[in-house]
């Protein structure tokens, strides 16, 4: 018997009818959603670089920014002439600039990706290289009710510290399929008079694991 069916109920369930009409149906739904999904995308007017952009979520040092994936806070930031991991202490002809970060998630368990470093003026820093990744917020597992702590370095030019943001984005994962992965934009509350101190009277040497 089908769902739409008045009748008293049969002995046995009624067969389809020949031919795939159940299959019509679906496949009528379907078309329809992808073509009100196409008249969508027009309507918003994204090229396919901006689709593949993540959504980004903004906020401000010492602000929780939640973007649906992951939760991220910067604590605070610290320069340095140079950086102790372990036995091992990097040092810089620019200045090691210290993004001390929180992470927490509200489901998935993952490990936060390093954030991009964007200067007001465009440029976009990686974490450096000089550092082991392992000794970095990356290497921590981020748990569901439970916040993490770490940092993350970049080696930059000190004309580079004022306006920064940091730029995280959510890692790819089976259990999700978005075109646009969620995505937080931190200002670091670095204005020209903080940026001026920052380069002019960096720590000799930042160790890892060491409280502040």
């Amino acid at each position: 018997m089908t769902a739409t069916d008045q009748r008293p109920a049969a002995p046995r369930r009624r067969r389809a009818p020949a031919g795939g009409g159940g299959s019509k149906v679906l496949g009528a739904v379907v078309g329809l959603a992808l073509a009100a999904a196409a008249v969508g995308l027009q309507t918003l007017g994204l090229s396919a670089d901006e689709m593949s952009m993540p959504l980004a979520s903004a906020g401000d040092k010492g602000e929780e920014v939640a973007t649906g994936r992951f939760t991220i806070r910067v604590d605070g930031v610290k320069t340095a002439k140079s950086v102790r991991a372990g036995d091992k202490t990097a040092v810089t002809g620019n200045v090691f600039l210290v993004v001390e970060t929180s992470a927490t998630v509200p489901q998935e368990p993952m490990k936060i990706r390093p954030p991009v470093l964007v200067a007001e003026d465009g440029r976009r820093f990686d974490t450096t290289d000089k550092v082991d990744r392992s000794k970095t917020l990356a290497n921590v597992w981020s748990q569901p009710g439970w916040w993490a702590s770490g940092v993350f370095v970049f080696d930059v030019p000190a004309d580079a510290l004022a306006g920064a943001q940091a730029s995280f984005t959510a890692p790819t994962s089976a259990f999700y399929g978005e075109p646009m992965l969620p995505a937080a934009e931190i200002d670091l509350g670095i204005d020209e008079t903080a940026a001026k101190q920052l380069a002019a009277a960096p720590q000799d040497v930042y160790t890892l694991g060491e409280k502040k």
